[in-house]
């Protein structure tokens, strides 16, 4: 489903895609209704360090500053020694926890601008492939395509661009090269279902009495006794369970909106059901960077691809 949805939404945007000489200006044509307006007010309008301080000292209540923790965007930095000086000047465990479960935080500082590799000047110099990066996005207008690179993504290419010398990474594309666009997009699912489950239930009883015997020789012995008897009882009974699932998908498209290369991962996560803990534990050691071999494939397929300027 999520790959024939990739395909309508390219036909939609490929007209666009073929870069028109002066036109075109050095940019990705659907990248033109990116709103830089809009991240620029939300930006401005982010909380920080300075401002949980500044709340905390005009006597707003832990209450209130998380619900704005919860409902602004923050820009706060979070490493051991920001997270002793909140709490040394009297910011409380409750909200400092707050910033740190806020998706913006940041709890190491900014990683360093990523590498390029320099940029060719005339044709036939330095790399004969340039790939840029764009994210589908759900806004309230719908499904939108979003240039720019998560934070993993980032330190990805400046691990491995040495790797590729026959590519250049750039959000703008160079005249006279091939030039590609990867977009990552994900697909949520949910899976609700009944299994059945075997439950070992063990109770104790305390047993007592006593008695008389009589042994090979004619003799009567009396005896007592008292202890414990365990009573194991196995039922099987069928219960609810569901697995959510969320597949990354990566797929390259050359300037003429041909797809050249698409990979996923699916990560899954079960609750509820028999063996939850071991279920997710496999999928948790199989998705261990599940998001650098994605990368990995499309851009070695785009390596191996004929070039279409």
């Amino acid at each position: 489903m999520k790959v024939a949805g990739s395909v309508i939404l390219m036909l939609l945007l490929c007209p666009a895609w073929v870069i028109k000489g002066q036109e075109s200006n050095g940019s990705w044509e659907p990248f033109k209704e990116l709103k830089e307006e809009k991240k620029q007010d939300q930006s401005s309008q982010a909380l920080t360090n300075d401002s949980i301080l500044k709340l905390v000292g005009g006597g707003l209540g832990d209450e209130a500053i998380i619900s704005m923790v919860k409902t602004h965007p923050g820009n706060y930095s979070l490493g051991v020694d920001d997270i002793l000086a909140l709490k040394k000047a009297g910011v409380s465990g409750k909200v400092i926890t707050a910033m740190l479960n806020s998706p913006s935080a940041t709890a190491h500082p900014p990683e360093p601008a990523v590498s390029r590799p320099p940029q060719p000047q005339s044709k036939g110099e330095a790399c004969s492939k340039v790939i840029s990066f764009g994210m589908l996005v759900h806004t309230p207008k719908g499904v939108q395509l979003i240039k720019g690179e998560p934070s993993w993504l980032n330190n990805w290419v400046r691990k491995n661009f040495n790797k590729h010398p026959d590519i250049c990474f750039s959000q703008s594309p160079i005249q006279d090269r091939a030039n590609y666009l990867v977009v990552l997009s994900q697909s949520p699912h949910y899976f609700h279902g009944f299994e059945p489950v075997v439950r070992k239930d063990t109770s104790t009883t305390d047993v007592f009495g006593n008695g008389t015997a009589m042994d090979s020789y004619g003799d009567i012995w009396n005896y007592t006794y008292d202890g414990t008897v365990s009573t194991t009882t196995t039922t099987q009974e069928t219960v609810p369970y569901e697995i959510s699932s969320n597949t990354l998908y990566a797929s390259a498209y050359d300037t003429h909106g041909a797809l050249v290369s698409q990979s996923y991962h699916v990560y899954k996560r079960k609750s509820g059901g028999d063996n939850a803990g071991i279920y997710n534990l496999g999928n948790m050691i199989s998705g261990i960077n599940a998001r650098g071999h994605l990368i990995n494939t499309v851009v070695r397929d785009i390596e191996d691809s004929e070039a279409k300027k």
